[in-house]
């Protein structure tokens, strides 16, 4: 996934289950400017809800270095 920086903080947050408006909080904006980035986030990848982003951005290794890397589902 392409992110901006902002919205690494943002999906890094979602991911350690913090809720809009935890997030926004923690990050010292509106829970709206948190909405508006995860949307920017699920329009441009064709996802359709933040349990997507979430998944998206550990698999494609977008929480860290070495979180997520190279993960594949058992079986596959």
């Amino acid at each position: 996934m392409s992110l901006t920086n902002r919205q690494r903080e943002v999906v890094q947050l979602l991911c350690q289950g913090l809720n809009t408006k935890q997030i926004a909080r923690r990050l010292g904006v509106v829970p709206a400017v948190v909405s508006n980035h995860l949307a920017a986030i699920r329009r441009a990848n064709g996802l359709t809800n933040s349990a997507q982003i979430g998944m998206r951005a550990l698999l494609d290794g977008d929480l860290g270095p070495g979180i997520g890397t190279g993960w594949q589902c058992p079986g596959s």
